[in-house]
């Protein structure tokens, strides 16, 4: 069986202090900011447009409620959203090993496969499809 060697970029270390440096920003603007509460009162252009909520519609909310700790609320904003918030809180802990010496940078792919590609689409437009129902749009 032949290997396949995975083409990719390693990331350096300007940018991964700059990945942690702006994880640490949106945990401590969230933390203390209630945007997702009662007092949020943007709307959603595409919606006020449409009338129909767009596939990021309730991800600002939902990555505030993660960085809250209030996860089944953000999980109801925008599931996709509310995952992307727990994975920048992660992400701190690794970037500190990573600058730090304690462990080597993450190799990013170049290109992805057609089955990757369609993975990413199809987890997109379920989680469109769930704001859609969610939203009542």
């Amino acid at each position: 069986m032949r290997s396949r060697s995975v083409a990719g970029y390693r990331l350096g270390s300007v940018e991964i202090a700059l990945v942690g440096a702006v994880a640490l920003a949106g945990i401590a603007v969230a933390r203390s900011h209630a945007l997702w509460r009662d007092r949020f009162q943007v709307v959603c252009p595409a919606w006020a447009v449409l009338g129909v909520p767009c596939p990021t519609c309730g991800a600002t909310r939902a990555v505030v409620a993660v960085m809250q700790g209030e996860l089944s609320v953000a999980l109801a904003w925008n599931p996709l959203a509310a995952l992307l918030g727990v994975g920048a809180v992660i992400s701190v802990p690794f970037v500190a090993l990573v600058l730090g010496g304690r462990m080597t940078a993450p190799r990013v792919p170049t290109s992805l496969g057609t089955v990757s590609r369609t993975a990413i689409i199809a987890v997109f437009v379920a989680n469109w499809l769930y704001l859609l129902r969610y939203f009542g749009g």
